[in-house]
């Protein structure tokens, strides 16, 4: 079903598919906006009167995406649900006439981006994946200095973070490795990017993998190539400080831009000369000190009215739509960076498994040299087993014969377990099985709500 173009007097109408952590940001973001405004949300697990507190009092909650569809009609749809429905609710709201935004990941897998994209084009609708680093002013101001730069050389793109315990949409546990999956498209994206950006002749040339290395303790390190452009990637879970920077070196210069500072070091010109060595450590010390400062200055005084990014890429979408410009995501740089993305998830994935294998091997080692339970001292639950304390708690209770039961919202893995412990996997938050308490005379409770 093709929509007539919205009048340009007219608001567009903005749907939102979830209501978790991220969809709230993009409400607040679709608010900023001159021309549109949200009108409905549907998430089958949302509570309509939490969601009262931030969502504007006139917008209806509906329990299911169809439902949505049929009774608002909006004219965009913006994809805030887990990354395995991204593809299928794209689909859906692509055949009732929407243009939609898909967070990242935009799809799991190339078939699946492909059919989507495919299916856009056939509708006449827009679709945009939620690269919004792109829009941040470190990438805008790299942007313009690009042009002084000379010809891209080398391009790296490094980005180091701290897992936390809770899902974006606030509900449920999430793996350190379901993490770096759902966060790996934003430096790939900037490194795609900039590797064929703002050079003519290599927008169309395919971006090569080199090589392409992952660990299943949350590293990923690719090397890739397009024309005369190398490309570097370092992603992990474990480096520290935290950070986020693009490093591009031109044949006349280089820069730095951080993402987590928000700003952008540059050194142009050749730096051959002698004086120019000389000169060039301090330019960049100097930048570093005025530069943060100014950054944090703006961060304690002009406070964040969005998610960073956020309200300029739907800004820039909204108005693709408005007026039939291109969308400010192209269809190849969101296959480019699936593709990319779904190699290093089969990767992951085999690494994990293979992981996997080796510590039930341990586990089993040590647990065969364990003493056997004393039955007559009765078994202990621990709640908030998998957790700092409660693993040494359940440790402790096992190694001095106790019959030791922890209790999580998840089994983790054989790599996290304590040898002769049995795991069941509860959420204290809900309805309790009673058999949960066979064999037990007394119950630790170390469970503790968590954020950050």
């Amino acid at each position: 079903m093709l929509k007539p173009e919205k009048p340009s007097e007219e608001k567009l109408r903005i749907a939102l598919f979830g209501a978790g952590k991220m969809a709230l940001h993009h409400a607040g973001a679709i608010g900023l906006q001159e021309n549109a405004m949200l009108v409905g949300v549907a998430d089958p697990a949302a509570d309509p009167a939490v969601l009262r507190e931030t969502l504007p009092m006139d917008v209806p909650v509906f329990p299911d995406a169809e439902v949505l569809l049929k009774n608002i009609e909006p004219d965009v749809v913006h994809i805030c649900t887990p990354p395995g429905t991204h593809s299928a609710l794209a689909s859906l709201a692509l055949s009732h006439g929407a243009h939609v935004y898909v967070e990242k990941p935009f799809a799991l897998t190339s078939l699946e981006a492909g059919e989507v994209l495919s299916l856009a084009k056939g509708a006449g609708r827009k679709v945009c994946a939620g690269h919004q680093l792109l829009f941040e002013s470190p990438a805008l101001r790299s942007e313009e200095l690009m042009k002084v730069l000379g010809k891209p050389v080398y391009i790296e793109s490094y980005f180091s973070f701290r897992p936390v315990r809770r899902s974006q949409d606030g509900r449920r546990t999430i793996s350190p490795l379901e993490q770096l999956v759902d966060i790996l498209p934003h430096p790939i994206y900037l490194l795609l990017h900039f590797m064929k950006g703002n050079h003519p002749g290599v927008e169309d040339v395919p971006v090569e993998t080199l090589a392409l290395e992952v660990k299943a303790t949350g590293l990923v390190r690719g090397l890739f190539q397009c024309g005369d452009v190398a490309g570097n990637l370092v992603v992990t879970l474990e480096g520290r400080p935290v950070e986020s920077y693009l490093r591009v070196v031109g044949t006349n210069g280089c820069l730095m831009a951080d993402f987590v500072r928000g700003t952008v070091m540059a050194l142009p010109g050749p730096g051959t000369s002698g004086i120019s060595k000389v000169i060039n450590p301090y330019s960049q010390s100097w930048q570093t000190v005025t530069k943060t400062t100014r950054a944090l200055s703006a961060r304690l005084f002009n406070k964040q009215k969005s998610y960073p990014g956020l309200a300029e890429i739907l800004r820039a979408f909204y108005g693709s739509i408005r007026t039939g410009a291109p969308s400010p995501v192209s269809h190849q740089s969101i296959m480019e960076t699936v593709a990319i993305c779904e190699e290093t998830y089969q990767k992951l994935k085999r690494a994990e498994a293979e992981e996997s294998v080796k510590a039930e091997v341990s586990l089993k080692r040590l647990e065969s040299n364990l003493s056997t339970v004393d039955s007559t001292r009765g078994g202990v639950l621990v709640t908030g087993g998998t957790g700092l304390l409660g693993k040494v708690v359940a440790a402790k209770l096992r190694n001095r014969k106790f019959f030791t039961r922890v209790v999580s919202r998840k089994i983790p893995p054989e790599s996290e377990r304590i040898p002769g412990v049995e795991y069941v996997a509860v959420d204290l938050a809900e309805e309790i099985p009673p058999d949960l308490l066979d064999k037990i005379n007394l119950v630790v409770h170390c469970a503790a709500e968590t954020a950050g």
